[in-house]
This record gives C-alpha cells, sequence and structure tokens, in this order.
C-alpha cells in the first residue's frame, strides 16, 4: 500500500511497477535523452525503484539498473493534468548502487 503523498516531501521508496516512472523510462525518447547527457548508449535500461514528490506537479526520481550492474538515477517532471500532464526528464545523477538510496537531487 503506497503512503498519501506529502507535498513538497519524496514518498517513501516504491518498487518499480506499472506507473508513469516505468511507462517513462520505457519510452525511447527518455533513454536517447539519458544516453546523450551520459555520453554513451545503454543496452539494458531498466526501473526497479523509484519515489514521487508532489509539487505543483509531481518529480518521479527513478533508480535505473544499466550495462554492467551500474545505476543510474534520474528525474522526472510531470504537469498537472490542466497543463497537460506533459512528462519531462529533468536531470539524471550516473555512478549510483544498487543499495544506495534515491534522494532529492537538483
Amino acid at each position: 500500500m503506497t503512503a498519501p503523498a506529502v507535498h513538497g516531501a519524496a514518498a517513501n521508496r516504491e518498487q518499480s511497477g506499472l506507473g508513469v516512472e516505468t511507462e517513462a523510462v520505457r519510452a525511447p525518447a527518455v533513454k536517447a535523452e539519458v544516453e546523450e547527457k551520459h555520453g554513451k548508449k545503454y543496452t539494458k535500461f531498466e526501473a526497479t525503484e523509484y519515489k514521487t514528490q508532489m509539487v505543483a506537479g509531481t518529480n518521479y526520481f527513478v533508480k535505473i539498473c544499466v550495462d554492467g550492474g551500474e545505476y543510474i538515477h534520474i528525474r522526472m517532471y510531470k504537469t498537472l493534468p490542466h497543463a497537460g500532464e506533459k512528462l519531462s526528464l529533468t536531470s539524471t545523477t550516473p555512478g549510483k548502487t544498487k543499495e544506495e538510496e534515491i534522494v532529492y537531487f537538483q
């Protein structure tokens, strides 16, 4: 069961499921943008965990397993319904581990 969202605070860690974090990560445009930012191509690109943060929309902090057992964290932002619920990649952090907790980052 997911805990209720608190505006401005990152919610508890969740195992990745069929939510927006997984659908967005599967989108070729998101993977391509991450690859461009990191300067490398990934054959493996799999969401494993995520956190959300309610703001004027929603921030999604997603842990992704990539090639060689490396992990990266990405942050995506989804606008509110009246703004079209657009989803965009806002930042990435490479060099993470499986055990490393997802924390807020710019």
